[in-house]
């Protein structure tokens, strides 16, 4: 997250595993629990468990280990984000829904290259 963000702030905040509780034997990020408007609120996550709670706020992308410095994954998202991001007191979760098709596009674009 911090080689993405360098100088610029694109995450007003970013939870990890400890962030989780446990549901079904599962780690799942339930965002209800944080106090944020879910309309303004998107899950990025390897994980699609993880916002099993939340689906209509949530984006899958490929896993990161760190080794392959062609993985541009998250920062082809920044454009479709940044456009969602334009419509003020829009929905996200609407907005993800319309952009869903370039989003699988992106992320389905990435695991192929990079198996």
């Amino acid at each position: 997250m911090d080689a993405i963000e360098g100088e610029k702030k694109y995450f007003s905040y970013v939870f990890y595993r400890d962030h989780t509780v446990i549901e079904d034997n599962d780690y799942v990020k339930d965002i209800s629990r944080i106090g944020r408007d879910l309309s303004k609120t998107i899950i990025v996550d390897n994980m699609p468990q993880n916002f099993r709670l939340q689906k209509e706020n949530g984006i899958l992308i490929k896993t990161f280990y760190g080794e392959d410095q062609s993985d541009k994954s998250l920062l082809e998202l920044i454009p479709i984000l940044t456009e969602m991001a334009k419509t003020p007191g829009k929905d996200l979760r609407e907005a993800l829904a319309l952009f869903k098709d370039e989003i699988l596009k992106k992320v389905s674009s990435n695991l192929s290259r990079n198996k």
